[in-house]
């Protein structure tokens, strides 16, 4: 998916969000929402967002948390 995002006044950036389609016998609350380090399917989530880049189909801006 790829929007503006507003920064402030006038002033709008282009924002892209990563959508992988992986296939579920069941969603559970783990799965959906904010996915952080230490969540249960953070790791599965990195590994796929991971090898999209290794792919060259993105390139990703890592923005430091902390």
């Amino acid at each position: 998916m790829l929007t503006m995002g507003h920064t402030f006044g006038n002033t709008y950036v282009p924002v892209a969000l990563p959508i992988i389609m992986n296939k579920f016998d069941e969603v559970t609350d783990d799965m959906v929402g904010k996915i952080a380090p230490g969540s249960k399917m953070y790791d599965l989530y990195y590994q796929d967002l991971t090898a999209v880049e290794n792919d060259q189909y993105a390139k990703w801006i890592r923005i430091p948390t902390g």
